[in-house]
């Protein structure tokens, strides 16, 4: 016999826990109890024959514990408190895919400790027990905690399912990408990979999507719990950009005023993921996903912003050296030759008049910035930072000054 509050092990004749006090009060099997408004014991044991980590007997009572109703689970042993604290330390953070090494398929025993838990959960709640938290122990989750880390597990199986199926055609998937790049859209890998094992895939990601709106219906303001929704909802229906497209905006409004760190690294993977809400990547968030994730010091995301910023840019083509014409929004030209070795000059005309430029120059592949300063007739300093956006039509780029002003320009030799 076990403590249900602490988990130590119960001499048994004992009244009370020798480790922390708690009265040994267990109901007796099979006999269901009713909250008679106190709230203080209204569940049950469970019935003889449910296993919960090898053992053939599961004790649980639900209790209210500042106004929440709380499942305690009884019977602990070292194994499963070692287990569950490896649970409760499990990372719930979204990770970069293209950079961090896939994660392997998930331990069989974290994840039955995960659904024997929820099990019993469910068993408390058909007799009406709304549960929010759950101990076990000493230890405590949230039952949304607890539905999001299930979901994680299976979506990390199916992870895993891709990237085995990606080592054995890693041709097929690179050709794939390039196509998506010159077709400067989002290729849907369900079309290109057609015999892959998508009906298990799906399978396994519908659950965890069932399992994320369960956690969200409990909180539905937590945002990583709508991060991840999405993330299930594009790997499900690539094409189906709409319902995408709601579950992120809905966390970029419940971070417009970000309070702390943990909010502000949530608002830069929304703010990336926004990137990927239409057909065509939108260099626009992705940059600015880059920036929120360099302040926040996360360099892993940063390499992989940079690294898909790059991809996106590889087939525009824009490289400096050479005579370009610029038009600014305001009606004023430049014409400009950028030498390969860093040097500039050209010719400026605006409603103040004409002048000669002379100056440097330099390009940031990564931002896709061009950076120019110098002086104007020998006098008038200048200086400027366009981010390249990309082609409205071949041979002619669009750009974002410093200013915010928008500038199309043309090599003209």
């Amino acid at each position: 016999m076990f403590c249900f509050k602490c988990g130590a092990q119960l001499p048994e004749d004992a009244k009370f826990c020798p480790k922390c006090g708690t009265p040994v009060a267990a109901p007796q099997e099979g006999t269901p109890q009713v909250d008679t408004g106190g709230g203080a014991f209204i569940g049950a044991s469970a019935s003889a024959g449910q296993d919960f980590i090898g053992r053939d007997k599961v004790a649980w009572r639900v209790e209210r514990i500042e106004g929440d109703l709380v499942l305690n689970i009884g019977q602990v042993t070292p194994e499963m408190m070692t287990q569950l604290m490896s649970l409760k330390t499990m990372s719930t953070a979204l990770k970069p895919e293209e950079l961090s090494t896939p994660a392997s398929a998930p331990a069989g025993t974290q994840a039955q400790e995960v659904s024997d838990i929820l099990a019993i959960v469910h068993q408390a709640e058909s007799q009406g027990a709304r549960v929010r938290r759950i101990q076990v122990g000493g230890q405590e989750l949230t039952t949304a905690e607890l539905l999001l880390k299930r979901a994680i597990l299976l979506k990390s199986d199916a992870e895993q399912m891709f990237y085995s199926y990606a080592q054995r055609n890693a041709g097929r998937i690179q050709a794939a990408h390039w196509q998506s790049i010159f077709a400067r859209a989002q290729i849907n890998p369900r079309h290109a990979f057609s015999d892959f094992d998508w009906p298990t895939y799906d399978s396994k990601l519908r659950e965890a999507q069932a399992l994320l709106q369960g956690a969200n219906e409990i909180e539905p303001t937590n945002a990583e719990v709508l991060l991840h929704m999405a993330q299930v909802q594009s790997a499900l229906e690539p094409d189906n950009k709409e319902a995408f497209r709601k579950l992120v905006y809905r966390v970029t409004q419940l971070l417009s005023s970000p309070r702390t760190r943990e909010e502000q690294f949530w608002l830069a993977q929304a703010t990336f993921m926004m990137a990927f809400a239409d057909q065509q990547v939108n260099l626009n968030f992705l940059r600015s996903a880059r920036d929120k994730f360099a302040q926040l010091g996360e360099t892993l995301w940063v390499q992989y912003c940079d690294a898909l910023a790059q991809a996106q840019m590889a087939m525009i083509g824009f490289q400096p050296s050479g005579q370009w014409q610029f038009r600014n929004a305001d009606g004023s030209v430049a014409t400009v030759i950028f030498q390969p070795d860093g040097a500039c000059n050209g010719t400026v005309q605006n409603m103040l008049g004409w002048g000669q430029f002379i100056g440097t120059w330099s390009f940031d592949a990564a931002s896709q910035t061009l950076y120019v300063q110098g002086w104007i007739n020998g006098t008038f300093p200048f200086q400027n930072a366009i981010r390249v956006q990309g082609q409205q039509q071949p041979g002619v780029f669009l750009g974002l000054a410093a200013d915010g002003s928008l500038v199309t320009f043309w090599r003209i030799g």
